[in-house]
């Protein structure tokens, strides 16, 4: 029995705060006969990376003037440039190898740009800025637990940032000696899950204090005696169960109050100036809250709250009315299981726009316009993906993934343990939807044909060579030596066009045969020998009855008379499911998908099963299991499905449901080195995910 589990992170972001907070205003401020200004979220488009987004933070990193966004992830740590205008390059660097719980970005070594510190399972790490962006690691390996929120100030007044762990375990107080190098300071404060904490002035007394909000255990004030050293101040605030809190003066008495999001509604804590704090009695939202940021968002300076929400609720914002009491804008910014929030200006307009770190889809930014009305820049980073494939594309040994999208394809290396860090590339700007890895130009590396052809220089890097061939018809491509000349030919399934034909002359140059191959409504095409004669057949997957295409040796194809099945087809795989040494036919349909067994010359005879009753856009064979014989893998609008072969071609359904969102791509292969097959699954509304496989 195969238990395969998805690649994804679960865990609380970082606090992100400062002793003195700035409101950004924009769009000017409202007087009292003026209408009130509602901020209002659009999402951008943007889709960055591919990981769950642990945590998001925003920062200047390369000294550009802008703010830049480094993510957290369960992989390496991603790090994006900002364009300026709120539009994100991936930089390329996969920092760390670990398992990241939080990240927070600072200048811990006093050259003047930000650092970053990741907090992961097992030790914290200590990253550092050359000034562009570029990090390295310092070495450090801070700690031995598992920290779930991270600050940075100089709490023991000696002029740097000093870091301050909130821990599972206790919560640990590290010293900087200017350089950038921290020293545990020996002290464990509180004993309770803490799953958030913030460094403030609460009391007064011009040191940095402590807030820690725990997840077992109401929430905590340590004061500050000014050298670092921390008191319990004995204040028990809420019930626990505390995600997130954020410090700032809501009611506008110049004194640090504090938000608390909790997984049972949101509170406003109010200070007395003395660093004591009373319940305000608002209640804000309905719960499942894993991340609160304030900001002013309206433009009118005070600080206003978006919270972020999980379990598919969406995420709100909430305005302040000066005086610290909050109504509910009406807006909703996603339902995708946030993990953190970021506010800041990232499109250059002297406003604060959003980013949201994501547990089950890629990063997603909202930008605003200045009077809290946001718009869709229309950027695609990771995600619209259509079609999918896998290859060792970087010559390392390992399978990487590229993925043809409604933007720019886009290229994943693989660390060998199934790890996917974006090469940063971006392969043209159409609809691709279809493509296809394989030697093109005979050099011995894996090539990439889509809407046009980009050559491998054997490092995974690729470069168009001018040739358009597939259009926005094109549904599916085949790579395969069709002419019997040793190098790969291309088939091209369209959409209410003849199907086509097109010779490899060897260097990846290609030309239309001529040849016009139906004239329906193809979904899917696939290559293999059917009839046992040497050359590769077509098999074309259509919405009406599929047919089989017979090759004459020299790339000529016949129609063979076969109507296959009168389904609407999305996807065909052929393989020898029941043993006998020939290729058999699987289709995946809108309705049931359906086996069908070759009896040897390419004929195909129905074997009666019906697999499934989703509507299937994407299927896969391969010995799952381990038993020697080919298996299914659905990939479908809804929940995906593992079926397993008794050897002889008839499957049953393994019970797994391997995700459940729009599914456009399946794809086996051993991405993790342990020498089964692993599971890629390309999504069309959500992040792609990988399937490790635990055959036992």
């Amino acid at each position: 029995m195969i238990t395969p589990f998805p690649l994804i992170g679960h865990k609380v972001g970082l606090i992100v705060l400062s002793l003195t907070l700035v409101a950004c205003g924009g769009g000017g401020n409202s007087g009292p006969g003026d209408a009130p200004v509602v901020a209002i979220f659009a999402d951008t488009g943007q889709r960055l990376g591919s990981l769950p987004g642990v945590e998001v933070v925003l920062g200047d990193v390369d000294g550009d003037g802008d703010l830049d966004l480094v993510t957290g992830q369960p992989g390496p740590n991603g790090v994006w440039y900002n364009d300026g205008s709120g539009g994100f390059t991936d930089s390329g660097q996969g920092l760390g190898q670990g398992n990241t719980q939080v990240i927070i970005l600072g200048d811990v070594d006093g050259d003047g740009d930000l650092d970053l510190v990741a907090g992961n399972i097992g030790s914290s790490s200590v990253w550092i800025n050359d000034g562009d962006g570029n990090f390295t690691d310092s070495g450090q390996a801070l700690g031995g637990g598992n920290p779930q929120a991270m600050a940075l100030g100089d709490v023991d007044g000696d002029g740097d940032l000093d870091l301050v762990m909130g821990n599972i375990q206790a919560n640990t107080v590290w010293f900087n000696d200017g350089a950038g190098n921290f020293s545990d300071s020996g002290q464990t404060l509180g004993t309770g899950a803490t799953q958030t904490i913030a460094l403030g002035d609460m009391d007064g007394d011009g040191d940095l204090d402590l807030m820690a909000g725990n997840l077992s255990q109401p929430s905590t004030i340590w004061f500050n005696d000014g050298a670092g050293s921390f008191t319990d101040s004995g204040q028990t605030l809420d019930t626990g169960a505390t995600r997130s809190i954020a410090l700032g003066d809501v009611d506008g008495d110049n004194d640090l109050d504090m938000v608390v999001g909790k997984y049972i509604g949101n509170t406003v804590w109010l200070n007395d100036g003395a660093g004591n704090f009373s319940d305000s009695g608002q209640v804000l939202g309905s719960g499942l809250t894993r991340f609160i940021a304030l900001g002013d968002v309206d433009g009118d300076n005070d600080l206003d709250m978006v919270i972020g929400n999980y379990f598919d609720q969406d995420n709100q914002v909430w305005l302040n009315d000066g005086a610290g009491q909050f109504g509910d804008s009406g807006q909703t910014l996603g339902n995708n299981n946030t993990l953190t929030i970021a506010l800041g200006d990232i499109d250059g307009d002297s406003d604060l726009d959003l980013v949201t770190g994501n547990e089950d889809q890629p990063n997603r930014v909202w930008l605003n316009d200045g009077a809290g009305n946001f718009s869709d820049n229309g950027k695609w980073l990771g995600e619209a993906i259509q079609t999918a494939g896998l290859g060792d594309v970087d010559g390392d040994g390992d399978l990487d993934w590229v993925t043809g999208n409604a933007g720019p394809n886009t290229v994943w290396l693989n660390d060998g343990a199934g790890g996917f860090t974006d090469s940063g590339q971006l392969l043209g700007t159409a609809n691709a939807y279809a493509i296809a890895l394989g030697d093109v130009d005979g050099d011995g590396d894996l090539d990439l044909v889509g809407n046009s052809v980009w050559l491998n220089d054997g490092n995974g890097i690729f470069a168009d060579n001018g040739q358009t061939l597939a259009t926005d018809v094109t549904e599916s491509i085949a790579l395969g030596d069709v002419d019997g000349d040793s190098d790969l030919d291309l088939v091209m399934g369209n959409y209410n066009q003849p199907n086509t034909v097109w010779f490899n002359d060897g260097a990846g140059n290609f030309t239309d045969s001529g040849q016009a191959l139906g004239s329906t409504f193809t979904q899917a095409v696939s290559l293999g020998d059917v009839d046992g004669d040497g050359d590769l057949d077509l098999i074309e997957g259509i919405e009406g009855t599929n047919r089989v295409w017979l090759n004459d040796g020299m790339g000529i194809f016949a129609d063979s008379g076969q109507l296959v099945g009168a389904s609407v087809t999305l996807a065909v795989a052929l393989g020898d499911v029941d043993g006998d040494g020939d290729l058999d036919l699987v289709t995946g349909n809108k309705g049931a998908n359906s086996v069908r067994l070759n009896d040897g010359m390419g004929t195909f005879i129905d074997s009666g099963q019906a697999l499934g009753s989703a509507s299937t856009q994407a299927i896969a064979l391969g010995d799952v299991d381990g038993d020697g014989d080919l298996d299914l893998i659905e990939g479908n609008f809804y929940t995906n499905s593992v079926w397993l072969n008794d050897g002889m071609g008839s499957f049953t359904d393994s019970g797994q449901a391997v995700g459940a969102s729009d599914t456009r791509a399946v794809v086996l292969g051993d991405v993790d080195g342990d020498g089964d097959l692993d599971l890629l699954v390309g999504n069309g509304d959500d992040r792609d995910l990988a399937w490790l496989n635990q055959s036992s």
